[in-house]
């Protein structure tokens, strides 16, 4: 009799085992479910719009956006998203168009159609990840990036931190380039500003990377650019196109 309580003891503790490694992954899976895969409007300056599904409304602090959105900022108006419970974040400057095309739990594609963009992506490579301009795709894990428009023709972008693998357009020409460089793409045709040149143009002065267009932005500093800066980067950048 003693044996078999002691069958039935073991029978019971492994069916009580089994049921809670259940409801443990039960568990598990419920909070990851939590994460949201839509971002959320988590700052708002100026005057900005938002299109769903075709129709088009003032874009309010708070509000939820979704695959498919497009987000449109006036002058001297800022808006930052922030996607998925935190994993990434985009400050989408003044002027500027930015088109969500697919946001889930595998895959984020987006895409800047004009104007700039300050992008941060605190995943740990769970998700494929890529910034689409006019000119470029970046694809990126885990890293802070700039892309900016120069003009009609040209937009560049500039890795902050981490690696982004950058491919042109129109000929499908690809580099994995690290943190301090900046890349800029005209036709089909780009050029690379190395580390060593931004301090041979401005000795003394740090990459700082200080992109934003607010004093109080959760990706960085605010941007503060003087004309000469401005005028030595860009006389840069043209002369290596006129190189090519």
């Amino acid at each position: 009799m003693k044996s078999k309580e002691t069958l039935e003891e073991i029978s019971m503790k492994k069916m009580t085992f089994s049921i809670f490694v259940i409801l443990l992954a039960a568990l598990v899976h419920c909070s990851e479910k939590k994460i949201p895969d839509t971002g959320i409007v988590t700052f708002l300056k100026g005057e900005a719009f938002v299109t769903k599904q075709g129709k088009k409304s003032a874009l309010k602090f708070g509000e939820e956006i979704i695959s498919g959105d497009l987000i449109e900022t006036g002058n001297a108006s800022v808006v930052i998203v922030t996607f998925a419970a935190g994993e990434s974040a985009a400050e989408i400057q003044s002027n500027s168009k930015f088109y969500i095309s697919l946001y889930n739990d595998k895959k984020a594609d987006l895409e800047l159609q004009s104007g700039n963009v300050w992008f941060a992506v605190n995943q740990k490579g769970k998700k494929d990840f890529s910034l689409t301009s006019p000119t470029a795709v970046a694809g990126v894990r885990g890293t802070k990036f700039f892309t900016f428009q120069v003009d009609a023709e040209t937009f560049g972008t500039c890795h902050c931190e981490g690696k982004v693998h950058y491919t042109v357009k129109e000929n499908n020409e690809a580099t994995d380039n690290v943190s301090d460089h900046m890349v800029v793409v005209r036709k089909g045709k780009s050029i690379t500003i190395e580390p060593e040149e931004y301090h041979e143009l401005f000795p003394g002065n740090s990459t700082n990377h200080a992109h934003s267009e607010i004093e109080t932005s959760t990706l960085g500093k605010a941007r503060n650019v003087s004309p000469e800066y401005r005028k030595k980067l860009f006389e840069r950048i043209e002369s290596k196109f006129a190189a090519l």
